[in-house]
């Protein structure tokens, strides 16, 4: 997927902001950690957004060209432009739609 960079809180996991005046002090903050000491495991907390491993399954190969080793591939495709982009054979097997419908 294409990365977004360095994101607070509310943006990378739609957390509510907290009060915007009458003394309050947290605003774009994510709020209490509770009572432990360290660092949770799975805490959502601001940090690095997008530029993760997607995988999307039985796309169809519409053409291929040789001269320009190029791939004409049907749907859209996750990430950046000029980006790495691995195919393998399918695993699953693709089911036919019912054409008498």
């Amino acid at each position: 997927s294409k990365g977004k960079g360095f994101s607070g809180s509310i943006k990378r996991h739609n957390q509510s902001e907290g009060p915007k005046s009458h003394g309050s002090r947290y605003h774009r903050r994510p709020g209490s950690m509770g009572p432990i000491k360290g660092k949770i495991k799975g805490k959502k907390l601001p940090g690095q957004m997008g530029h993760q491993t997607v995988t999307l399954q039985n796309l169809k190969i519409n053409s291929i060209d040789h001269e320009q080793e190029l791939f004409l591939i049907k749907g859209s495709i996750p990430g950046p432009r000029k980006g790495f982009v691995m195919i393998k054979t399918a695993i699953k097997t693709v089911i036919k739609e019912n054409q008498d419908a």
